[in-house]
């Protein structure tokens, strides 16, 4: 599903004062990863945070602190703490060295800190040593951890915005920081721990959690819990306004208010304070957050008509560098990506083009906000203004509104976009092609199987084949064509011929020996032959049987029947990188011999092993990766002075006759003749029967010449020479 976002909300600063049992609060904000107050995916850290008087707002002694974890994982590894508490005047860090003196610090806790369980967030409670807090000055908290191990690096404490840089930290696995001497920070930031001072209590309570909510583009509610007051201040402005000179609404008696007539696109702050009476007020919460822009949100959809023509129509211009980070989709899982969402109302036909000029733009469409995804898809490439790309979006209810999200990875560049109604969409069709490969020749199955809201639909081709017409979904054959030939087959729809659609197909027949199952079988040494195995094809996948994997090329096989001495194998490859492995047993079953793969790329590979009486090996030859890399032209030498038997049935189990023969050839078998295949001494087949019936076969039309009879009964194999004459 499309990853959408309620509205662009950023709390910059959020601070609150929360009374119970004399506790003061500071910090509501829900930010993480600012590796405070210690960074628990690090052996060691430091920090110092600065608390202003004006938001502590009491004076006392403070007898506890309280940080708020997230409880995402153990912490049993980051538990070691030593706490330091101060009065300063400073109200903000200057630089990576600008730490506050230890000597100005004193040190409250030295000890373990305790962690519940994982599972859910908590309010960490620390008991320090009694710190007795002026109320004028600033409040420093500076937080050591000397663990020196790491835990989770989901374990996160919660922390506020500031407006200043009110935090300095370090961490690192390795060296532990010392206060007297802290090393360069990591980060100075505006931001401060959640904490909760234990012990004092301000004589006017601010209002907590404070949040501002838009309701509309021009309109927000900013919303707080009383925490003892019932009359607040509420004051706001364009976001970096000074104090005084916003908008101020008085005598505020609820805990939430309504603002009007701002602007969509503009960010805010807003200022609540408690009026406790007799000029007593607290201190003022600060929130910051940004009102929509129309297109931003799902709910603030941009209205774009359906029009009958965009070739006339007024396009709408969407400008990337105004556009919104939008997050992720189903079909853009990464990066940035920048956008707009639309919404339209479905057509009769409940059929609409999207259609755009310009940068290219990626869709999607859903039911409803937050529903169901309709389509997710780019819209392909446009590489000028007057470039136009469209993509069918169909099976729309008529008179149904829906939601479109138009991106594109980069915030710049432009693209008119424009939604047209379709009355008929294009026929769906697929191309399968079929090999005559005993002829060099091919077919092209055309599989229709949605004609597109069309009566009837015309296929053709580019090569002068009749055309055909069709009235209802069917496969249709064009062809035969020569090997290697690139066909386009185009299909139109009769009722609207304005939607056509072509694609193109080219094949090409791969080598007989292409397969383990059909291995060019050597009768005798030395043998020699010189192959061109640019399309092969990697039947089986990769072949993994010896160390190293590899494709599945193009074979050979021989059966020993005497072993003598050593077979070497060599295979000089013409411009690709080939490897040689050689198997025993069967295809079904095979188990790893020899395998040479040290050349590379036009370098030749040779490899000896020593025969066993009696056994079949399978030679492959393929490119020498598992990823189905194309092989080539090659030459490949086998020689030794084992004796090979040819055939693995006797004369007395299958006899062919006559050889030689003018056309019509016999047989007699003790068994099942079960697969009969014909190739010429190059290894081309010329003919391929499965079960042939009546023990003969008709080979009249092949010329004269030596033929090899491939032949499978009851499981086994065999291969015999033929002479035609």
């Amino acid at each position: 599903m499309k990853k959408t976002m309620l509205f662009s909300l950023l709390v910059f600063f959020a601070f609150a004062w929360q009374i119970q049992a004399q506790e003061v609060q500071i910090g509501s904000g829900s930010e993480t990863g600012k590796h405070l107050p210690i960074e628990p995916y690090y052996g060691y850290s430091y920090s110092q945070q600065i608390y202003l008087a004006s938001e502590i707002n009491a004076s006392g002694t403070i007898t506890a602190i309280k940080f708020h974890w997230n409880g995402a994982a153990d912490m049993s590894d980051s538990d070691e703490w030593v706490i330091y508490m101060g009065h300063t005047t400073k109200t903000e860090f200057t630089g990576n060295d600008d730490w506050v003196a230890d000597t100005l610090l004193t040190e409250v806790f030295n000890g373990t800190v305790t962690f519940p369980s994982p599972g859910s967030d908590a309010w960490i409670t620390i008991d320090i040593s009694d710190f007795d807090y002026n109320g004028t000055d600033n409040l420093i908290i500076a937080v050591e951890d000397n663990a020196g191990s790491y835990d989770s690096n989901n374990n996160e404490f919660f922390c506020s915005a500031t407006t200043t840089d009110r935090s300095i930290e370090y961490h690192d696995d390795n060296n532990n920081p010392d206060p007297a001497n802290p090393p360069s920070a990591s980060n100075v930031q505006a931001f401060v721990s959640n904490i909760v001072l234990v012990g004092i209590t301000p004589s006017c309570p601010a209002p907590i959690n404070v949040s501002a909510n838009p309701t509309s583009l021009t309109e927000a509610t900013i919303s707080w819990e009383a925490n003892g007051g019932n009359t607040w201040i509420l004051e706001y402005g364009p976001s970096g306004f000074s104090q005084g000179s916003g908008t101020v609404i008085n005598n505020i008696t609820t805990t939430s208010y309504d603002l009007t007539g701002l602007t969509e696109g503009q960010s805010y702050d807003a200022y609540v304070k408690a009026d406790c009476g007799g000029g007593n007020y607290s201190s003022s919460v600060m929130i910051r957050w940004t009102q929509p822009a129309q297109g931003q949100e799902c709910q603030y959809a941009i209205d774009m008509p359906v029009v009958s023509d965009c070739s006339t129509a007024t396009p709408y211009t969407l400008d990337f560098s105004s556009a919104f980070d939008i997050g992720t989709t189903s079909c853009d899982t990464y990066g940035s990506n920048y956008g707009k969402w639309f919404k339209f109302t479905a057509p009769n036909s409940g059929k609409v083009s999207f259609n755009h000029a310009g940068q290219t733009v990626e869709v999607a469409v859903f039911d409803s906000c937050g529903g169901n995804e309709i389509l997710c898809q780019g819209a392909y490439t446009g590489n000028s203004n007057t470039d136009t790309s469209s993509v069918a979006i169909t099976n729309l209810t008529a008179g149904q509104t829906y939601y479109m999200l138009v991106w594109r990875d980069a915030n710049s560049g432009s693209t008119d976009l424009c939604l047209e109604e379709m009355l008929y969409s294009n026929p769906v069709f697929s191309l399968t092609p079929v090999g005559d490969c005993a002829n060099n020749q091919f077919n092209v199955n055309v599989q229709v199987t949605d004609l597109g809201g069309a009566s009837s639909v015309t296929v053709s081709d580019d090569q002068g084949s009749a055309t055909q017409q069709l009235t209802d979904t069917a496969t249709v054959t064009f062809g035969p064509y020569t090997e290697g030939t690139n066909v386009t087959i185009t299909v139109t729809n009769d009722t609207d011929t304005s939607y056509t659609d072509s694609h193109s197909i080219q094949y090409y027949c791969p080598p007989a020996n292409d397969a383990c199952s059909t291995a060019t079988e050597i009768a005798s040494f030395p043998y020699q032959d010189t192959l061109d195995a640019t399309h092969a094809t990697n039947n089986n996948g990769s072949i993994s049987v010896c160390s190293n994997v590899m494709n599945d090329g193009v074979w050979y096989k021989f059966t020993v029947g005497t072993a003598v001495d050593n077979i070497t194998v060599s295979v000089s490859p013409n411009g690709w990188d080939a490897e040689v492995q050689v198997y025993s047993g069967d295809c079904n079953n095979l188990s790893c011999v020899a395998r040479s793969d040290s050349g590379g790329t036009g370098r030749s590979e040779t490899l000896t092993f020593a025969p066993s009486d009696n056994t079949t090996y399978y030679v492959n030859v393929g490119y020498w990766d598992d990823d189905d890399g194309a092989e080539g032209p090659f030459t490949i030498e086998i020689t030794g002075n084992s004796t090979l038997a040819v055939s693995q049935f006797s004369t007395s189990d299958l006899r062919f006759y006559p050889n030689p023969t003018t056309g019509i050839i016999r047989w007699n078998a003790t068994g099942t003749v079960e697969h009969i295949q014909i190739t010429n001494l190059a290894g081309q087949v010329l003919m391929d029967t499965e079960q042939p019936a009546g023990n003969t076969l008709d080979i009249s039309r092949l010329p004269q010449g030596v033929y090899l009879l491939r032949v499978r009964m009851d499981g086994n194999e065999g291969v015999y020479r033929i002479l035609k004459e």
